[in-house]
């Protein structure tokens, strides 16, 4: 799966897989909140809790899938939905690329497209539904938005 902004300046990821459409991710000017068209499904993305709580994907109202931090410093993230859990993981402190694993073991990935991560390669089991591949991309889509929102304040308050 790939996932492209439509613009330099976009808020709105195309989603396709071997060349075909899957999604629409619209990001909503909240930052952490989101649209997710799969066919002529539309999901919302919320983030939950506090500042840096949960994430979760609802359908009608009822959550489809949620992402919770393992801790406060944790590079994890706990996934789960009704058909299965996983945990993403960060692959180093200094990548911005993230891991998918299923009882420890690595089943996919999610990589920035380019230097500038403006959209992402997605490397998910193709069996595992499509609402949570594409979760897992939002979710990542949505840490990399954190990590550019710091890094922006950071350098704006002179750090």
């Amino acid at each position: 799966m790939q996932a492209v902004p439509t613009n330099a300046f976009s808020s709105r990821y195309i989603v396709s897989e071997n060349g075909v459409m899957v999604a629409d991710i619209q990001y909503a000017s909240l930052r952490e909140r989101a649209t997710v068209r799969i066919g002529d499904r539309s999901l919302e993305l919320a983030r939950r809790g506090p500042v840096r709580g949960s994430l979760a994907l609802t359908e009608h109202g009822v959550e489809v899938a949620q992402a919770e931090r393992a801790g406060a410093m944790s590079r994890v993230w706990h996934i789960r939905s009704t058909a299965a859990s996983y945990d993403l993981t960060k692959r180093s402190w200094w990548s911005s690329a993230y891991e998918l694993r299923s009882a420890g073991r690595i089943v996919g990935s999610v990589q920035p497209k380019g230097v500038l991560k403006r959209g992402a390669t997605v490397d998910l089991p193709s069996q595992t539904a499509i609402e949570l591949r594409v979760f897992v991309l939002v979710v990542v889509l949505t840490l990399w938005r954190r990590e550019d929102s710091a890094a922006v304040a950071a350098v704006g308050s002179g750090s």
